[in-house]
């Protein structure tokens, strides 16, 4: 207790612990700043690997379509040895329009699971509560 009684009866609080309470206090005040700048480092710290994995990432996606470009013309090229250069190219052709017909059909595959696009069990929860609290309400 901070408090002690004196001989009158009153009670009063003692120097020595009351200079220790508000040491006390001290000492909680700047551990709760530290942590506060700790978790401010850390953060900054974490922003910037998330800032270097997004610039890394922009860049892998601004040179994929040049890769994907190139290794079509591999196929062409390796092509062009066997067959004629117009039926090479004819080919590759079918082959990047299948891999777009796949993915369209995979998209659509996807998207079927997300129509119609409304929060149907919220709303037959919602629908069920309003008719229990109906009939708890005798209407």
């Amino acid at each position: 207790m901070l408090q002690e009684v004196d001989e009158a009866g009153e009670r009063k609080v003692a120097p020595g612990r009351l200079r220790a309470a508000a040491r006390a206090v001290r000492h909680v005040q700047r551990i709760a700043l530290l942590e506060r700048e700790l978790a401010g480092t850390e953060l900054r710290r974490k922003g910037a690997r998330a800032g270097a994995a997004a610039a890394t990432a922009a860049g892998a996606a601004a040179l994929a379509p040049f890769a994907v470009g190139l290794a079509l013309a591999a196929i062409v090229t390796a092509l062009a040895l066997a067959v004629a250069l117009w039926l090479a190219l004819l080919i590759a052709l079918a082959l990047v329009l299948a891999v777009v017909a796949a993915l369209v059909l995979l998209s659509r595959r996807l998207a079927g699971g997300s129509r119609p696009f409304r929060p149907e069990r919220a709303l037959e929860e919602a629908r069920l509560l309003r008719e229990a609290v109906r009939r708890g309400n005798g209407t």
